[in-house]
């Protein structure tokens, strides 16, 4: 990924709205609602932490939790991808905060969603530490020792964390460094900004080997010979070994500072046996980097944090966004001495696209504008007799061409548009499929048709609904002329999609009020009753039922409801609606051909016993 795509994922996930929102929360003390703002989940009991690991944990996980920063979570999370889409990164388990209990260790952690194509929620929970510090995964992405990442009262770190007292290449108070300011050779004195910025600017010029050397360490990228390929393909090069974008005297301190000799792994992907893997030796002397070997004893795998460069940096630098779009926590700390008068400037992550803005088409030789506007696309450059005349040429097969070829181009997946109207129909799938349902409404509201706006796997607005969670839109968008039954890419629906997404009950109700048909099936075999994922289950099921849903239907694997439902981390409201609506649990036994009990415990949850004493019941 390159630096100017890396961060492109918070300009649609952290809207200006829910940074409100979130501060508004956190203004009357409420942390709860802060994080519902930010769409992160709360699974944090503090009786229960009190009860297992004793009142000292839970009294600093209640004073953690109130200064946590859910929206400024989301920004720094690490995302999969570029462009608008870019989703965070699935399956990662990221600790904010260890506590050593009572005979145990705990973290306050933030888990991320399990697949790319899922709603982008986060969930907030504590757990015990189980670190394999030998090349457990979740360590690439370690938060306790970077609390300005999440932390209200450390939000100022950053700054120290990029090197001293400014932000390299630029001012305290936010202008940029001039070119003679930003120096030519290595600095003599102690000053670690300038350190920073002279390795930085010698890694983007080539020098890479003497970045190493002047940051403090001993490189060697000599490649051993049974390290060259691994399965059939080149290992790390010279070149892209030395040339990672670290920030390099950033990682020499972090490692300094763990106090005894060891080794470490620099994993620029995924950690693997001599592939894309980097051996810190650190101890007495220099610290020394070479390609990994497998070695005996444990290693320790540098968390990203510690020396990946700063993405809102590198783009600030580059040019490729500006401090009002930066998250106010980073832009607060980046320029501590930025003028009062600018650091007023609203929030605007993105400003989005004008809709009404005019937009120049070749149109019957000429250069015409088109717009749009409430109530539809206006071609202001053609009368009501033109619009006559096209809609009869169009309502008999004719061809058409300029301004009224844009409206039909528009309702096509892959129509050819002005560029501006690209880009417009990539923004609005962007902020529906990231849940901005404000940015959503406006553009409805300024006239923009929903009809022919495809996102991931083509899915339409409509299939949105469920993260968009605005019952309202169905018949908005049903009416602007959207197929309540269109299927995307894996044949799903949007009643399917929003079932999939966690819907709440009214946009369940509002599908089916629209016609929604409840018996459809995607690709793989999978129905709606498959899907259910949400704690107001009981609300919508029985309707399901009744329209036609089976409780018994089996997909392509072979699985009913109950056993889909089972498989996914699904609310226990959820599996008790499907029981309610006559899922035979004796099926779980039959298919697993395991006891019901190891089957419960498979789960590793408490609430399941319930299942139980139903399948008692059944049998």
């Amino acid at each position: 990924m390159s630096r100017d795509e890396e961060q492109t994922g918070p300009l649609y996930a952290v809207p200006a709205a829910m940074v409100a929102a979130v501060a508004a929360r956190r203004a009357v003390g409420d942390w709860r609602g802060a994080c519902a703002a930010a769409g992160m989940d709360v699974a944090v009991d503090l009786p229960a932490i009190a009860r297992r690991h004793g009142i000292e944990v839970a009294a600093a996980v209640q004073a953690d939790v109130r200064h946590l920063l859910p929206d400024l979570v989301r920004w720094h999370l690490p995302r999969r991808g570029s462009g608008g889409w870019a989703p965070l990164e699935p399956r990662l388990a990221v600790p904010l905060a260890v506590y050593r209990g009572e005979g145990s260790t705990v973290a306050l952690r933030v888990r991320t969603p399990e697949w790319t194509d899922r709603p982008q929620r986060l969930l907030l929970d504590v757990a015990p530490v189980t670190y394999d510090h030998r090349l457990e995964i979740s360590l690439r992405e370690r938060w306790d020792h970077t609390r300005f990442r999440w932390d209200a009262r450390e939000t100022s770190g950053l700054l120290r964390h990029l090197g001293g007292d400014r932000t390299p290449f630029f001012h305290r108070d936010g202008r940029p460094l001039s070119p003679d300011e930003v120096p030519r050779e290595p600095p003599e004195k102690a000053d670690p900004v300038a350190l920073a910025e002279w390795v930085t600017v010698a890694q983007d010029r080539g020098d890479d080997l003497d970045a190493w050397l002047v940051a403090g360490v001993d490189a060697d990228f000599t490649v051993p010979e049974r390290l060259r390929t691994v399965a059939g393909h080149p290992v790390l090069t010279l070149q892209r070994a030395a040339a990672l974008a670290t920030l390099l005297p950033l990682l020499r301190a972090e490692l300094d500072r763990q106090g005894e000799p060891y080794r470490a792994l620099l994993c620029p992907t995924e950690p693997g046996w001599g592939r894309d893997v980097l051996e810190l030796s650190v101890g007495v002397g220099p610290v020394r980097a070479r390609f990994y070997e497998p070695a005996p004893g444990s290693c320790f795998l540098v968390p990203l944090g510690w020396w990946r460069r700063s993405a809102d940096v590198e783009l600030l630098r580059f040019g490729h966004t500006r401090p009002a779009a930066l998250h106010p926590s980073v832009r607060a700390a980046l320029f501590p001495d930025e003028p009062a008068e600018e650091r007023g400037a609203a929030y605007a992550p993105l400003p989005g696209p004008d809709a009404g803005a005019p937009v120049a088409v070749r149109c019957t030789g000429e250069w015409h504008q088109v717009r749009w506007e409430p109530g539809g696309l206006a071609t202001p450059s053609h009368g009501a007799e033109d619009l006559r005349r096209h809609r009869a040429l169009e309502a008999l097969g004719g061809a058409v061409a300029g301004c009224f070829a844009v409206a039909r181009a528009w309702r096509a997946y892959n129509g050819q548009l002005p560029e501006a109207m690209v880009r417009l129909k990539a923004h609005l799938a962007a902020a529906a499929e990231h849940g901005d349902v404000d940015e959503v409404e406006r553009l409805l509201d300024a006239g923009v048709d929903p009809v022919g706006v495809r996102g991931q796997d083509l899915r339409t607005l409509l299939h949105h609904v469920g993260r968009l969670g605005r019952a309202t839109l169905v018949p908005r968008l049903v009416g602007a002329g959207i197929d309540v039954d269109s299927e995307d890419s894996l044949d799903r629906t949007p009643l399917l999609t929003a079932l999939s997404d966690g819907a709440p009950a009214a946009v369940v109700h509002a599908l089916l009020d629209a016609g929604a048909d409840a018996t459809s099936v995607d690709g793989r075999g999978v129905a709606a009753l498959h899907l259910v994922r949400t704690r107001d289950a009981a609300d919508f099921v029985p309707r399901l039922v009744a329209a036609g849903a089976g409780v018994e239907i089996v997909d392509d694997e072979g699985l009913t409801p109950l056993l889909s439902v089972l498989d996914v981390d699904t609310p226990v409201e959820a599996i008790r609606a499907l029981l309610d609506a006559g899922a035979d649990p004796t099926e779980l036994t039959r298919w697993s051909r395991k006891s019901i009990e190891e089957i419960v415990a498979g789960y590793r949850r408490g609430d399941l016993g319930f299942l139980i004493e139903a399948y008692r019941a059944r049998r």
